[in-house]
């Protein structure tokens, strides 16, 4: 029966362990189911549901008993023996249900972008992918970062639900340029979702020489010049 409770805790730890290699490339080097789930939440930015975190942490306890029986005083009782039982297919249809909400957040979020991203496409010269799915280092719940090229008419930055729409009047590049770090970004991480791509190479261009004109550098704080920079 011990074996049961290893199998049962092994198989949340290396379904929480297979997501996060999924989703940010690795995982931290612990057994602890409740440790990994808070690790993976941190990295979708939400708490886990109460029932899950509670799972995880039944679910490590029969761990430790079954990988390390001397942790216990007293050998099992008759009942403990049979208590994993439960505890697992509750735990195992608890994970189910909360994958299964995360994957239709997931989609519905998708299905959003597409409509915004149509809506912005209409109206804009080139529309630009920046940020961390520009990069790739993004997670599932990642917000959409979008730069809207247009060609006259106010910098803006506007918030939205699939995330934040950066717009750019094409005529004031050079006057943004003097107090937007966020164009620096747009431009360095940018790729082309629709419209016009020589429109944004000719202004990718303009802010590399920008940015070497100036000697900028970015760091994780922003953009600065190379002379004060350690």
């Amino acid at each position: 029966m011990t074996q049961l409770h290893f199998f049962a805790q092994q198989s949340v730890e290396l379904l929480i362990k297979g997501l996060l290699i999924k989703i940010g490339g690795s995982r931290p080097i612990t057994h602890s189911t409740s440790e990994l789930l808070q690790y993976l939440m941190k990295i979708l930015g939400k708490e886990a549901p109460q029932e899950v975190t509670r799972c995880a942490e039944l679910l490590e306890q029969h761990y430790v008993q079954a990988r390390y029986p001397d942790a216990r005083i007293n050998d099992y009782r008759r009942w403990e023996l049979r208590r994993p039982l439960g505890v697992w297919t509750w735990c195992g249809i608890m994970y189910s249900r909360w994958l299964e909400a995360l994957n239709e957040i997931t989609r519905q979020r998708e299905v959003r972008f597409r409509e915004v991203l149509d809506e912005l496409c209409r109206k804009s010269l080139v529309v630009v992918l920046f940020g961390s799915r520009a990069r790739g280092d993004n997670t599932p719940l990642s917000d959409w970062d979008l730069m809207v090229v247009i060609p006259t008419g106010d910098y803006r930055i506007e918030v939205r639900d699939i995330g934040q729409v950066v717009w750019l009047p094409l005529s004031r590049l050079n006057e943004v340029l003097e107090s937007s770090m966020v164009i620096l970004d747009a431009v360095t991480d940018g790729k082309v979702l629709c419209g016009d791509s020589r429109i944004f190479d000719d202004i990718r261009d303009r802010v590399r020489r920008y940015i070497e004109e100036r000697g900028l550098v970015r760091t994780k704080s922003g953009w600065f010049p190379k002379g004060i920079v350690k």
